[in-house]
């Protein structure tokens, strides 16, 4: 997962955890990006209960981690880290300017 950090002037990302590189090798891409899409399908299903009103915040939590775990082997085997800082830095950036 990329973690930011802010040194002065300079933005350290800190790369991919090694367990999740050895699984995006095991595994593959194709079938890393089905299992993502399978975890936000179980986000978004947690995600309706609660907004239904069905207390769950220690479910949405373990949603989340598993989607973070899987967008970030997502971002390392298409090779996406460089745009997608790029995309969300003019995203937090188009929010800002309409807020």
């Amino acid at each position: 997962m990329f973690k930011k950090y802010e040194n002065d002037e300079e933005i350290i990302y800190e790369p991919i955890h090694s367990v999740l590189k050895k699984a995006l090798k095991k595994y593959g891409i194709k079938e890393q990006s089905l299992i993502a899409i399978e975890e936000m399908s179980e986000l978004t299903k947690e995600l309706i209960k609660n907004h239904r009103g069905k207390p769950n915040e220690d479910q949405i939590a373990e949603e989340v981690a598993d989607v973070l775990i899987t967008i970030d082997q997502v971002i390392e085997g298409y090779g996406i880290a460089g745009d997608v800082e790029r995309w969300i830095d003019f995203k937090i950036n188009r929010l800002e300017e309409r807020m």
